[in-house]
């Protein structure tokens, strides 16, 4: 059901291929946000595991059949095959905004969250006009020494306690208003909301990111897809990925995120900054974070 406590029309957009493990996280969770019928699953060509599969309950699926574009059929093209990407979620997401106050588009691996006892409709509701904004983009991780694997129906913050700030994925993906967006911003001005998280799912299961992995390559070797991708990458190249995480120095702090966004983005609450001009994350000594009191809903 819709969420009683909206005072505005909310709907959640992702775009997803054969993602078995993930899909299900962001369903549950959007679902209970802005109830499924308010949910459009975007389903690019799945060979393995379709959405319809995957969420026989899931109320609004469409199924592209076709791995690339027009522009690229051959796939070679990676510029093109993300900008086209880019452009049709832009055309659906403002054709959503005929009927909705409000779109919210995530891969499927990353959910928006809010710093409001009622979840994230309740909080954009105080909100007095969205705009194109961006949650703080977080990295969460899996201590696999200490975690057992992650239970995709249980909280992610009772089972996961290792997170990271990530400003390339502080994207823009809250909209009121029709715009182009890409992958880490929009052609158009973007406001930072420190109450807003943006998590980003992918290294919370270890086992589940070798898998995805080895189905990804095993995509490229079909030529089904942005063959010139940065994430046609070795498991032992992304394991790097995790490997300088864990030789950071972990933060006693709390959850220090809205000194820390002032540090760095000490505007942020009066210029709305346009894509590409905010530092992107370069060793900045960003310090980890531990959230998961904060948002119990997730």
């Amino acid at each position: 059901m819709t969420n009683p406590l909206a005072k505005r029309r909310y709907c959640a957009i992702t775009m997803c291929r054969d993602e078995d493990f993930f899909l299900p996280i962001w369903h549950r969770y959007y679902a209970s946000q802005f109830g499924a019928e308010n949910l459009f699953i975007i389903d690019h060509n799945s060979q393995n595991a379709t959405a319809r599969d995957i969420l026989p309950e899931a109320i609004n699926v469409i199924t592209i059949p076709f791995d690339t574009p027009t522009a690229d059929k051959d796939a070679q093209n990676r510029k093109s095959f993300d900008e086209e990407r880019w452009l049709a979620i832009s055309a659906f997401a403002a054709s959503m905004l005929k009927y909705y106050d409000c779109v919210i588009y995530n891969d499927t691996d990353e959910i928006y969250v809010a710093d409001h006892e009622n979840g994230l409709a309740a909080y954009l509701d105080t909100v007095p006009e969205i705009g194109t904004r961006a949650g703080i983009g977080i990295e969460v991780y899996h201590d696999i020494e200490n975690e057992p694997p992650l239970d995709p129906k249980q909280s992610i913050f009772e089972q996961r306690s290792h997170f990271n700030y990530k400003w390339h994925i502080s994207r823009p993906g809250i909209l009121s208003h029709e715009v182009e967006l890409r992958g880490n911003g929009a052609m158009a001005p973007v406001f930072f909301d420190p109450k807003l998280m943006m998590l980003h799912l992918r290294f919370a299961d270890h086992e589940h990111l070798e898998q995805r992995q080895n189905l990804r390559l095993e995509a490229f070797d079909q030529n089904r897809g942005g063959q010139k991708s940065r994430w046609r990458l070795s498991m032992l190249k992304t394991l790097k990925w995790v490997r300088r995480f864990w030789e950071r120095s972990q933060s006693d702090e709390e959850f220090p995120h809205v000194d820390i966004i002032k540090e760095f983005l000490p505007d942020y609450e009066s210029i709305p900054l346009r894509d590409g001009s905010y530092p992107r994350f370069v060793e900045h000594g960003m310090k980890e974070i531990r959230p998961r009191a904060y948002f119990p809903q997730i």
